[in-house]
């Protein structure tokens, strides 16, 4: 992988690291756990783009999806058994679980799948980098949230490593 491309997911990742708001100590400090979890998520996520721009090169991202979303089912009901889950809740937010199950969560693979299985792992890994930003002008537009300074900034650099990834050449099946 060139420097550009390195310079590029620094720049990225420094970018989200403020569209989060890491850079407040007492979210660290009351959060330490769920940064050390979403180091991991970060590390897995980027796993999961090279492993899958092998993968798609045997099957589509339709059966990746099902085989992918299968797994997952399958370990989550043995760390949480479906017996004991809150359904009497569940029942009266069927629009909301339906809708997560589509926008949150089939919509985003399989378009991520099918990404890849056109354009380079770091490239759509880098470009993926954008959900934060979203997530972010999402609550400003919706839950009235306050954006600070720093997650502004940190919008711009999501935005900066994006663009210069954009002008680095890969090709698909490696960088």
């Amino acid at each position: 992988m060139g420097g550009r491309l390195w310079i590029a997911a620094a720049i990225t990742l420094v970018g989200c690291y403020f569209v989060v708001g890491a850079y407040d100590a007492s979210l660290r400090e009351v959060n330490a756990l769920g940064t050390a979890w979403a180091l991991v998520a970060m590390l897995t996520f980027a796993a999961y783009f090279l492993i899958a721009e092998r993968v798609v090169r045997r099957y589509t991202p339709w059966t990746l999806l099902f085989w992918g979303l299968f797994f997952a089912s399958a370990a989550w009901a043995v760390y949480r058994v479906p017996t004991r889950l809150p359904w009497e809740l569940a029942a009266t937010q069927w629009p909301l679980i339906v809708g997560i199950v589509f926008v949150a969560t089939l919509i985003p693979y399989v378009l991520t799948l099918g990404a890849v299985s056109l354009l380079p792992a770091a490239r759509v890994g880098l470009t993926s980098t954008f959900e934060p930003v979203v997530g972010a002008v999402a609550g400003f537009v919706f839950l009235g949230e306050v954006l600070q300074p720093p997650q502004l900034v940190g919008g711009a650099l999501v935005l900066l490593g994006i663009a210069l990834v954009q002008t680095v050449r890969l090709r698909a099946g490696g960088a």
